[in-house]
């Protein structure tokens, strides 16, 4: 039995990641480029629109800081304030919410796809890798092939996800109730984008829109 947390630990690691969250990584890259990433491409401070219009360097440098994190809020949760099991779900919906909601830009941000990789490897470590290898070649095969490739990449890897965690976890591990959490987060997520997607039709007509 997983003890509850006290509710000042929850509440500051939820802080936290909030804060890691919403440090705009993106937003700042660009602008030392001498680009406003909120006035071109898909309009969103992600790592995929920085890749396209600033740079391979600056994307993937965008990706490995959003990916971080997720990873590092996951570690102040469990080594700083020692939540355990499903608790730490609280503080990665925080980063995720900081990714997309970023005081420091005027609440605007972007998808936050990097940063739920993040909590992925911060939750599952190694068995995260067969899923990312899975998305990346999926990603990289369909992109120019089919519509959405990220949605089926995606796809891929969660069955491949459930999969792991089924065959690695124990009965005494609460692995598939992260995963449950991991699969919330997704979801909104998608949601997220979906509903950013409908509000700016005009931002995706050039644009084929997988944010992160």
């Amino acid at each position: 039995m997983i003890p509850d947390p006290q509710t000042t630990q929850l509440l500051y690691a939820s802080l936290i990641g909030f804060l890691l969250g919403a440090i705009p990584a993106a937003y700042l890259i660009a602008k030392a480029k001498g680009v406003n990433i909120f006035e071109v491409g898909t309009h969103q401070a992600g790592a995929t629109n920085v890749y396209r219009r600033v740079g391979r360097r600056a994307g993937l440098a965008v990706f490995i800081i959003d990916a971080s994190k997720g990873i590092i809020s996951i570690y102040v949760a469990r080594h700083v304030f020692h939540l355990e099991g499903a608790w730490v779900i609280f503080p990665c919906a925080a980063t995720v919410i900081g990714h997309w909601n970023s005081p420091f830009t005027k609440f605007r941000g972007g998808d936050g796809v990097a940063s739920l990789g993040g909590i992925a490897v911060g939750l599952f470590g190694w068995g995260s890798l067969a899923p990312a290898i899975i998305l990346t070649l999926i990603m990289g095969v369909f992109k120019s092939r089919a519509s959405h490739p990220s949605l089926w990449g995606g796809l891929a890897a969660w069955i491949t996800f459930l999969i792991v965690i089924i065959m690695t976890s124990t009965p005494e591990s609460d692995a598939l109730l992260l995963f449950t959490g991991l699969t919330a987060l997704s979801l909104a997520i998608l949601l997220h984008s979906v509903m950013f997607h409908l509000r700016h039709r005009e931002y995706f007509s050039h644009d084929d829109g997988e944010e992160a």
